[in-house]
């Protein structure tokens, strides 16, 4: 499946080129650096050739405004995050939780630094296309599982949209991560699989950010060597 798909107003494409990851940069730049306070540069974000990583996969979500595409929202994927956690982020896993047998599980795509500039956070149709989005490349590069870390008690945390909505499970928590936020972070895993046995024939958000995904997301299976990451 494409990324680069849009639903009503609302395209999503892969950046690949130097003009989608200037448009990506500078909502980066509004959102983490400027308003979050979060990062000292945006320039470092994204790195210089988009299209050159196998690792690494940024997305950008964009609107018809007056001059053209506007940009307004981003989201990055990251596959087969490292597994190091360490002590110095102040981890804490839930009771039962196994990384090393978690790892063996499947492959894992991390998805991060999903954010939407302030004049569009009303429109719920910006998160959706970048999940559906990023569920769809996820599912092209062999990913069985997401994962993710998000800040507790942060005004704009995703921490209940990915719970209630789409069936993330919470395996643990750090207290410290790269980002400049004292918010612990939470941290999230979904096997894609399951979670559309459990969720995907419902109405609802969840069943938004599936369309058009179905006939993979109940195929079951997936593979290879996967990782969590903490590096929020």
């Amino acid at each position: 499946m494409s990324a680069e798909r849009g639903s009503g107003r609302i395209e999503v494409v892969v950046v690949r080129s130097e003009e989608e990851r200037r448009a990506a940069l500078a909502v980066v730049d509004e959102v983490f650096r400027e308003e979050k306070g979060w990062i000292a540069a945006s320039e470092r974000e994204l790195p210089s050739d988009p299209a050159g990583s196998a690792k690494v996969c940024w997305l950008l979500a964009r609107a018809p405004g007056e001059s053209g595409a506007e940009p307004v929202g981003v989201l990055r994927l990251v596959f087969d995050p490292s597994f190091e956690l360490p002590e110095s982020l102040g981890v804490k896993l839930e009771s039962g939780v196994d990384l090393q047998a978690l790892a063996r599980s499947g492959r894992h795509a991390e998805v991060g630094r999903m954010m939407v500039r302030r004049l569009w956070r009303t429109r719920p149709r910006v998160v959706i296309e970048l999940m559906r989005a990023a569920l769809g490349v996820a599912l092209d590069r062999g990913a069985s599982h997401l994962l993710t870390a998000v800040f507790e008690g942060e005004r704009h945390s995703p921490l209940d949209f990915h719970v209630r909505q789409l069936g993330f499970e919470r395996i643990g928590s750090h207290e410290r991560g790269e980002l400049l936020c004292p918010n612990r972070r939470i941290l999230l895993r979904l096997d894609l699989h399951r979670a559309f046995e459990r969720l995907g024939r419902r109405r609802g958000v969840a069943a938004e950010v599936a369309r058009g995904l179905e006939a993979r997301l109940g195929k079951g299976g997936g593979g290879g060597g996967g990782a969590v990451a903490a590096v929020a």
